[in-house]
């Protein structure tokens, strides 16, 4: 569980004083993030992250539909509305795994 209301955003502090500047973390910097690391990938989210624009080194994640108390927080890694075919050779690729989320053994999702 998260301790925070799912409906609106909140800030994580990074444990450095490096920050993330864009989606994919190319080289404008690195952070720790505890508890936006807990959350799962998932190419339907639930949830996005984005990163505070008052370069205060703060993580913002948002609810993206109403996430139930007991339901996962998931963030998708890559873009979503990729063909599930480069979807999954970038996750492959990049983080080591192969998604199995409701899009992605969706039959109709090509």
């Amino acid at each position: 569980k998260l301790p925070f209301r799912s409906h609106s955003p909140h800030r994580f502090r990074a444990g450095q004083g490096f920050v993330c500047e864009d989606w994919y973390c190319f080289p404008q910097g690195l952070g720790m993030y505890s508890v936006g690391s807990c959350m799962n990938h998932s190419c339907a989210p639930n949830a996005r992250v984005s990163y505070s624009d008052r370069n205060d080194e703060a993580l913002v994640v948002v609810a993206m539909k109403p996430i139930a108390a007991e339901e996962e927080v998931c963030i998708s890694y890559i873009d979503e509305n990729a063909p599930r075919q480069r979807r999954q050779a970038q996750l492959l690729s990049h983080y080591l795994f192969q998604c199995s989320c409701t899009k992605c053994t969706d039959p109709g999702d090509l």
